[in-house]
């Protein structure tokens, strides 16, 4: 039995569209050239799951910062995994191995969605480079607006 996987890759929502079993897909009836006319895409194993993959890690870095009672809050509602000096998961799979992250660093708290099987000094060092981004960001900014007051 040949299995592939169709899917719609510009509006890929982290689902397959539908399985094919030996070509055709047994709830639909459609075929492997049905999907192909309809603008899908027919994958293999590896390939979805390759494309899948990269679907999840898309999701994952986008930092925010939160306030001082949102970490706590976290902290307290939900059970905390991987708790790691002033870092942790939440228990609330979001999908797959992706959880909310959420990160004490100096007097600021950040939060994010990461894989639980990203090791701890990646996502800290990509929670660096985030705020150093930022604060150079927020720095240029100022400093436009301080040569703007002055003109």
């Amino acid at each position: 039995m040949t299995l592939k996987y169709v899917v719609n890759t510009k509006e890929y929502d982290g689902y397959a569209t539908a399985i094919l079993y030996d070509g055709t897909c047994p709830f639909t009836g459609l075929t492997e050239e049905d999907y192909i006319k309809l603008g899908y895409t027919l994958m293999n194993d590896t390939a979805f799951f390759a494309f899948d993959a990269s679907f999840e890690t898309s999701l994952c870095g986008k930092w925010n910062e939160i306030s001082k009672g949102q970490y706590e809050e976290a902290l307290k509602k939900l059970t905390p995994i991987q708790l790691s000096g002033e870092g942790f998961y939440i228990d609330k799979c979001i999908r797959g191995s992706l959880f909310p992250f959420y990160q004490k660093m100096g007097d600021k708290y950040y939060t994010s969605l990461q894989s639980i099987r990203t090791p701890r000094e990646k996502v800290l060092a990509d929670l660096k480079s985030y705020t150093e981004s930022t604060a150079a960001t927020s720095y240029f900014s100022n400093s436009k607006e301080d040569t703007d007051a002055n003109a």
